[in-house]
């Protein structure tokens, strides 16, 4: 596979990760989602993101997900 088909790849499945539900949510307050945010202070591709697909490793905040996502 060549590079520019696997960093599409990527891509693809980082817009997948982006949890609808939030976004979603952050819709209905009135809110933009973070990239969305970030998108229209920055010129296009003049941001790059590291480590997009980086998640904590803190149970505390494990547990606060778990208890906002099923009260």
């Amino acid at each position: 596979m060549d590079l520019e088909k696997e960093i599409e790849k990527l891509n693809k499945k980082l817009k997948e990760l982006e949890r609808a539900e939030f976004v979603e949510k952050q819709h209905q307050k009135g809110k933009l989602s973070a990239r969305e945010r970030i998108s229209l202070l920055l010129d296009p591709e003049s941001f790059v993101e590291l480590d997009p697909f980086l998640e904590s490793r803190s149970e505390y905040l494990k547990l606060k997900y778990k208890e906002e996502r099923f009260p």
